[in-house]
Parts: structure tokens; C-alpha cells; sequence
């Protein structure tokens, strides 16, 4: 059998199968590896944050957490109220509501506990009000972020893990 560029060389005896009893086996190209591995599906540890507070860096909202928190928290207000959102806005009263209390008096802490809290608590993630507090006080954009990443990623888990929304794609039938 002659090793092409397009298909791998196959072991003797599927080889001995293919000549005789047409067999046809496709095996993936490099682009078909590449779109199923970044198709995984989310795995969700129970009981737990899936990212830590300083995984704020990976997932791409680092900047927005850090120049704009206020979108964060209302993208994530709004994740926790409607799950299936494929597009939260950014703008909306929550994030205005933490945006307000951070300019007259630094109190937008609070709002972001209080957010913490609800996606803790409606996600059964273990910890308490007080880490709650000492993380929206002592790293709040980090706190946002790990808010948010946390609904995106088990709302991503809730549509099968595929982040871009494709949903299941069937192969086509084989044909002989």
C-alpha cells in the first residue's frame, strides 16, 4: 500500500480488509483534528469554582474586567437571570447601579457580594459571605471576572459545551 499525503499509512491487517472486503475507513485531517479538540465538551467540577481567583488573566476578559468591570457585572447579572442568553448586554441597570456606588463613595463592593452570593448559591459552590466580601473588596476585577467566567462556562456546559452555539452536526451518511 502506498502512503499518500492525504491519508496515514494504515496497520497490515486493516489494509488486508480494505483490499478484500471494501472496507473504506476516513480518518480526520489536521483542520477535522483541530475543530474537534477545540469542541470538547465543559467539564464541570461540582462544589467548586471553575476558574481561581487569579485565572482571571485566561479566557479573554481580563481587560474588560479591568477597564470596564461594570459591563462584566451585567453581562453576568444577566447570564444568572436567563442562562440560555447567547448575548447578554453589557449595558443595563445592574452594571450602571455598580458603577454609580463605585463613583459616590467606592460601595459597588457590595453589589458585586451580593453577586458572588447568587452565583455561589445557584450554582452550589462552596464558601461563604465572608470570602464573598474579603474578594469584592480586596480584588474586585478579579472577582468579576470569575463571577462571569463561572456563568459562561456552565451556561456553555448547559448547550453541550460548544461555545460558538453551533449544537450537534450529524456526519453525513456513508455511502458505498
Amino acid at each position: 500500500m502506498q502512503r499518500t499525503p492525504s491519508s496515514p499509512l494504515l496497520p497490515n491487517y486493516l489494509s488486508y480488509l480494505a483490499r478484500t472486503r471494501h472496507l473504506y475507513v476516513t480518518l480526520p485531517t489536521g483542520s477535522d483534528i483541530e475543530h474537534i479538540m477545540s469542541h470538547q465538551p465543559t467539564i464541570i467540577k461540582e462544589g467548586e469554582w471553575q476558574d481561581g481567583l487569579c485565572g482571571c488573566c485566561s479566557g479573554g476578559h481580563f481587560w474588560m474586567g479591568c477597564c470596564c468591570p461594570c459591563i462584566l457585572v451585567n453581562k453576568t447579572h444577566e447570564l444568572l437571570e436567563n442562562p440560555s442568553n447567547p448575548s447578554p448586554s453589557g449595558c443595563g441597570m445592574w452594571g450602571c447601579a455598580w458603577c454609580g456606588l463605585n463613583f459616590c463613595g467606592g460601595w459597588g463592593w457590595i453589589l458585586e457580594c451580593l453577586q458572588r452570593g447568587e452565583v455561589r448559591s445557584k450554582h452550589r459552590i462552596e464558601g461563604s459571605g465572608c470570602t464573598d466580601c474579603l474578594v469584592a473588596c480586596c480584588c474586585p476585577c478579579c472577582g468579576v471576572i470569575q463571577s462571569h467566567k463561572e456563568v459562561e462556562k456552565r451556561r456553555d456546559a448547559m448547550q453541550g459545551g460548544v461555545p460558538d452555539k453551533m449544537g450537534y452536526q450529524g456526519q453525513a451518511p456513508m455511502t458505498a
